[in-house]
């Protein structure tokens, strides 16, 4: 049987892919003109730029659920909440956002709604929105 560039994505962390599947249809109802762009170690969310990238975590981090995803975004400033683990600012104006998702229900408003900065955000800083 052959695997789906998807499937094969999670074939190491498969309990992670329900995760991923709740967080793309969802993106999907609120930017339909998304795609699904799959690379080596992450899986980008696309309309016309890079808007969110989701990951799977390298290795394990003490005190971290066993199955989660990193979902990262840019934006053209920084939000400050406890489910963000991690800031970094790689370019003037310009922060990436690091969310750990573990159960579907973290895939709510809030979280998507910093997707859809994010989603705004690609569209109107083309040169930025390369590097997620």
């Amino acid at each position: 049987m052959m695997l789906t560039p998807i499937n094969a994505f999670f074939e190491k962390s498969p309990f992670a892919k329900p995760l991923f599947d709740t967080l793309v249809i969802d993106a999907l109802q609120r930017f339909p003109n998304t795609t699904v762009k799959v690379q080596k170690t992450q899986i980008a969310l696309v309309s016309k730029k890079p808007y969110t990238a989701i990951w799977l975590p390298i290795i394990e981090i003490k005190d971290r659920p066993p199955v989660y995803l990193i979902v990262s975004f840019g934006l053209d400033h920084e939000l400050k909440d406890p489910r963000i683990v991690e800031v970094n600012q790689p370019y003037p104006q310009r922060w990436m956002h690091h969310v750990l998702i573990s159960k579907p229900e973290e895939i709510d408003e809030l979280f998507m709604s910093w997707l859809s900065l994010a989603h705004e955000f690609s569209l109107r800083n083309p040169k930025d929105s390369q590097d997620l």
